[in-house]
C-alpha cells in the first residue's frame, strides 16, 4: 500500500480534500491493521493532529506501534485495541472516523457505520474507501474469454455474500448505507486504478488458462 501511494501522488490531494484534513483535527482511523492510513493521513494534514488507530488483533497493533515510532509519530497516533462494533472512544470525540477496506469483512456494516457516527461530533465527517463492483479483465481479441471473465468475477461476489454473509461490492452501496445510518451531505469518490491480477512475467494465454 505504501508503494501504491508513492506511485500516486495525487491520492495525497483526494484524500486531503476528500477527509477535509486540516491542524487539529481528532481522527479515528478503525480496522486500523497495522497502521499504513493511518500513519498516511498523519502525513497529509499540515499542522498538529490526533489519531487513534483501532484494531482487535494484537499483532497488527505492535507492529503498529513499532512502525509508529519509526516513523517518529507517536505523539500523534496513539492505538487502542477495539471492535468495530464497540469503537473504545467516547461519544462524539472524532472530528473523523474513518475505515479502509474494513466493511467488506463485516456481516453487519451498517452496524459499524452508525458505531463510528457515534464517536464523531456533530457536523464531523464519517467516511469508508471500500471496494465497489467495477472490474474489467479484456482480451481484446476474445469477446468470449471477457464475457466470462465478468461472470466469474460476479459469481465470486455471490459466493462470498452466501457463503460468509459479506458484501466485497461494498463500495458501490456505501452512500444508501451512511443515507440509513442517518447521515447528510453524503459524497462518493470513484478511484480507479488498472492492476495485473497475475505476474507481470505471464502471458494472456497463461492467465487465461
Amino acid at each position: 500500500y505504501r508503494r501504491y501511494l508513492e506511485a500516486k501522488p495525487w491520492v495525497r490531494q483526494l484524500y486531503r480534500d476528500f477527509l477535509q484534513l486540516a491542524p487539529r483535527m481528532r481522527i479515528v482511523d478503525v480496522g486500523c491493521g497495522t497502521g499504513d492510513f493511518t500513519r498516511y493521513l498523519a502525513t497529509i494534514i499540515r499542522g498538529k493532529c490526533e489519531i487513534i488507530g483501532v484494531d482487535m488483533r494484537d499483532a497488527s497493533l505492535k507492529a503498529a506501534e513499532a512502525e509508529t515510532r519509526k516513523a517518529q509519530l507517536s505523539g500523534i497516533i496513539s492505538y487502542r485495541k477495539g471492535d468495530a462494533y464497540s469503537i473504545p472512544v467516547e461519544n462524539s470525540y472524532a472530528s473523523l472516523a474513518c475505515c479502509r477496506t474494513l466493511l467488506i469483512h463485516l456481516q453487519d456494516p451498517l452496524r459499524a457505520i452508525k458505531e463510528m457516527v457515534r464517536v464523531t461530533k456533530t457536523c464531523g465527517l464519517v467516511a469508508a474507501v471500500e471496494p465497489g463492483e467495477m472490474f474489467s479483465l479484456v482480451d481484446p481479441d476474445d469477446e468470449e474469454f471477457t464475457e466470462l471473465a465478468r461472470e466469474i468475477n460476479r459469481a465470486y461476489y455471490r459466493g462470498v455474500q452466501r457463503l460468509e454473509g459479506k458484501q466485497y461490492e461494498l463500495g458501490d452501496r456505501l452512500p444508501g448505507l451512511f443515507r440509513k445510518a442517518g447521515l447528510a451531505e453524503v459524497r462518493a469518490e470513484v478511484q480507479a486504478d488498472a492492476w495485473t491480477p497475475a505476474d507481470s512475467r505471464l502471458s494472456l494465454s497463461h492467465v487465461k488458462a
